[in-house]
């Protein structure tokens, strides 16, 4: 469905501008506004859930023309990635509970969440120029 397909490339851009952007330092031009905004706890909250949501149902529904399954199958597990370290960086926020598991997690997510934020950039990107190539 070509809603999903937009959807996947909206929130996989938006997502992974939001992860690649927190903690950049001002420049001083137009984007500090949206980067001051992508850095707010809720939209990054909703964001990470609707990237999970988006990429569960690219993985589901298939863009006409395309291969069950692979063709859309980096773009919706990059935004499963960026759902999730969205919606695990708000977790670490907010919980003071700590196990050898979540700092595994936080070690391996949210110290790369600048890698996986282009990940998720570059897989918009690509899959909104190139729609109908098998694995993007």
């Amino acid at each position: 469905m070509m809603q999903f397909y937009l959807l996947s490339v909206i929130m996989n851009l938006c997502g992974g501008y939001a992860l690649y952007s927190e903690g950049k330092a001002d420049r001083g031009n137009a984007f500090d506004g949206v980067r001051a905004f992508l850095g707010l706890e809720n939209f990054r909250l909703v964001t990470g859930i609707l990237c999970m949501i988006t990429g569960v149902f690219k993985l589901l529904t298939v863009t006409d023309g395309d291969i069950p399954i692979i063709g859309d199958f980096s773009p919706a597990l990059i935004g499963l990635l960026v759902g999730f370290t969205l919606l695990f960086e708000f977790y670490r926020k907010h919980s003071s509970l700590s196990s050898p598991k979540t700092q595994r997690l936080e070690a391996i997510f949210l110290k790369n969440k600048g890698y996986v934020g282009m990940a998720g950039m570059a897989a918009s990107l690509i899959h909104f120029v190139f729609p109908r190539v098998l694995f993007l």
